[in-house]
């Protein structure tokens, strides 16, 4: 799996957070919730573009580009809106989701292009599985009086994986240019909003981070991984892994496979581009922590938390393998000055957390604590930025976690924005540990 194939894959784990931010973003109207996230996702590629080197002015983008890429953007999530409007969103969402099937057989279209058998029952199995998990088992009930909604739900499809598979056919034009399909589609959807929507606005610091998570991470960063994906990597590839994102599941449901697919897609990309196994099973480790974590009671945070346990031991083992060890932090003073503030921050947390735990918590509790500890100052032996970042990331998210569950009122109105924020650092912490490593095969 090249570079290119492993930067779209992280549009699609970006992607599995959709439902829960969705989910967590209120009330807000989906035109209107379009408008906003595009526009951070806008804000999004004119920062990067800071840090890029300068485009080159002469080079005449093609007419048929800017259609594509509006008609992509905008086009999908009008007719996406549209059908849910007009029928029974498991029925419709199921029809959408057949754009990673179509992106696979119509890339045996695209010139220099082979399809291979696996890639397609790769697609198929995918879609079956999607199909079980929305339904439940209880199979499909299509309606023709929703046949309007139907064929809706199905140009979205079409127009997606068209998209998807046209960009290819242009590798020579830049990614910034994302920025103003974007930006394009922030307006055309404020302009649908006016003319078809109530104004609702997020309410509270809770809804309005989910708001901002869904521009930043599946409408903002996302959009720029994929056309470099769908540009220069394996498009197939791509098209059968985005059947692990749960863009069609129930809320309920898709907030919970979100919390766990989302890292379980990252310890499967570990595995197929090669890279260390100790990575892979943290990865893994750390998405069976997810799974109990997403439920409710002492028994499913006691599970979560010795897979998380786990997940640091192995982390740490596999930060010292790769990093020029503990000397370095003595060698190095900003090092250090990270490490002696990483465990100041623990203390703290210790001392708040004994005293508000019951004491059959307060042992495994210790135990974490110095083991995400130690994870830290592992990483810290790294020169590889990433995994530093992700590292820190990590235990701001551990902190924020341990507040929000036993520091703050259960009637405390930040309990939401909390919530949202740990796995927000959580999943960016994960992310950033995992291309840190995949980027850099050759260095470990």
């Amino acid at each position: 799996m090249g570079r290119a194939t492993l930067i779209g894959f992280s549009a699609v784990a970006m992607w599995a957070l959709l439902a829960l931010l969705t989910d967590a973003s209120g009330q807000v109207p989906p035109f209107l919730l379009s408008a906003i996230t595009f526009s951070i996702g806008t804000g999004v590629g004119l920062i990067a573009r800071l840090f890029m080197p300068a485009p080159d002015k002469s080079q005449k983008i093609p007419p048929q580009v800017w259609l594509i890429g509006i008609a992509g953007l905008f086009g999908y999530h009008f007719f996406y809106f549209t059908a849910l409007r007009n029928a029974p969103a498991v029925e419709a969402s199921l029809i959408a989701y057949l754009w990673p099937l179509l992106i696979v057989l119509g890339s045996a279209l695209m010139p220099g292009e082979k399809l291979a058998w696996n890639h397609v029952v790769g697609a198929l199995l995918g879609l079956a599985g999607t199909v079980l998990i929305v339904t439940k088992g209880g199979g499909l009930a299509f309606d023709a009086r929703y046949s309007f909604g139907y064929a809706m739900a199905a140009v979205c499809a079409v127009l997606w994986s068209s998209y998807s598979l046209l960009s290819r056919r242009f590798p020579s034009v830049p990614t910034s240019i994302v920025t103003w399909f974007c930006a394009a589609t922030a307006v055309l959807s404020l302009a649908c909003h006016l003319a078809l929507e109530q104004t609702v606005l997020p309410v509270g610091a809770g809804q309005w981070l989910a708001v901002l998570g869904l521009g930043l991470m599946p409408v903002g960063a996302a959009f720029y991984a994929w056309d470099i994906g769908v540009k220069r990597g394996n498009i197939q590839v791509l098209g059968a892994a985005s059947y692990a994102a749960p863009l069609g599941m129930p809320p309920t449901l898709a907030r919970s496979a979100a919390k766990t697919l989302a890292v379980a897609m990252l310890a499967v990309l570990g595995g197929l581009q090669g890279g260390p196994l100790l990575l892979v099973a943290a990865l893994a480790l750390s998405a069976a922590g997810d799974a109990f974590l997403s439920r409710d009671g002492e028994k499913a945070f006691l599970g979560g938390l010795a897979s998380f346990l786990v997940a640091h031991i192995v982390y740490v083992a596999l930060f010292l393998r790769s990093g020029g060890g503990l000397g370095v932090l003595g060698a190095e003073p900003w090092r250090g000055a990270i490490a002696l503030a990483m465990a100041v921050f623990v203390v703290i947390m210790l001392a708040a957390l004994w005293r508000r735990v019951g004491p059959g918590l307060r042992i495994p509790i210790t135990v974490y604590i110095a083991a995400i500890l130690a994870m830290g100052i592992s990483a810290l032996t790294t020169s590889n930025m990433w995994v530093i970042g992700g590292a820190v990331l990590f235990m701001v998210s551990d902190g924020l976690l341990a507040t929000e569950k036993f520091l703050v009122a259960a009637i405390s109105p930040h309990r939401a924005w909390m919530r949202l924020a740990v796995w927000a650092l959580y999943y960016a912490a994960q992310l950033a540990t995992t291309l840190g490593f995949l980027l850099n095969l050759g260095s470990y």
